[in-house]
């Protein structure tokens, strides 16, 4: 498991706090599965993966 204990930093607020989980729960739901096949295309898993940030919202 990463190290979150820089969430903990002063300048941080709970709203970043809960963006990070926020995202880390979403990573693993929809990038952890494209692991393991970036060797096959990696340009394609690249594009992948920035069309899964997009539709998930996380690119404004």
């Amino acid at each position: 498991m990463p190290d979150t204990t820089f969430l903990s930093w002063p300048f941080f607020e709970d709203a970043h706090r809960s963006l990070a989980r926020d995202l880390d729960a979403w990573c693993k739901r929809e990038i952890a599965p494209l692991e393991g096949h970036e060797d096959e295309d990696l340009d394609g898993t690249c594009r992948e993966i920035v069309r899964r940030l997009g539709e998930g919202g996380w690119l404004r």
